[in-house]
């Protein structure tokens, strides 16, 4: 009978052993996903903040390319580097219509349609519109440092 007890109890004990086993590897699989939903929320924030500095970036260049366009509407081009830049707009309006007034007489209509119009008038605007989003510095920082030490 003691023999059956024992044996009867170490069924029971393996049984239970593999049923926590079983748990225990649930549980751990579980931990890991976890582990991977914060990381993976910590790297979004990140890449908001990373985001954000291109926007930042891309409107500094868009609102100097606007600038100089607008400086060579009004014939105060100011960067030398560019071929335009003792071009004004206004100029090349003149230069436009001297030529006009000179030649059109002698030119059919149909050669060359647009001699007569306008330059064309540029302005540099983002093709769409995304979304700003300001993440707190010391936030990101914060969740830098529990990424760091989620991976330890």
């Amino acid at each position: 009978m003691t023999t059956d007890l024992s044996l009867y109890l170490q069924i029971e004990a393996a049984t239970v052993h593999i049923t926590l086993q079983s748990h225990l590897t649930s549980l751990s699989g579980l931990h890991a996903t976890y582990i991977n939903y914060r990381a993976a929320y910590g790297h979004l924030v990140q890449e908001m903040d990373r985001r954000r500095k291109y926007r930042e970036a891309v409107d500094i260049i868009i609102r100097g390319m606007n600038e100089q366009l607008q400086a060579l509407r009004q014939g105060k081009p100011d960067d030398v580097h560019l071929w335009w830049a003792t071009h004004s707009c206004i100029e090349e309006i003149s230069h436009r219509e001297q030529f006009f007034k000179a030649e059109a007489a002698y030119l059919p209509e149909d050669l060359c349609p647009y001699v007569g119009d306008l330059p064309t008038m540029l302005e540099v605007t983002a093709l769409t519109d995304e979304v700003p989003v300001a993440v707190d510095s010391e936030y990101i920082s914060e969740v830098r440092r529990s990424i760091y030490f989620a991976l330890l």
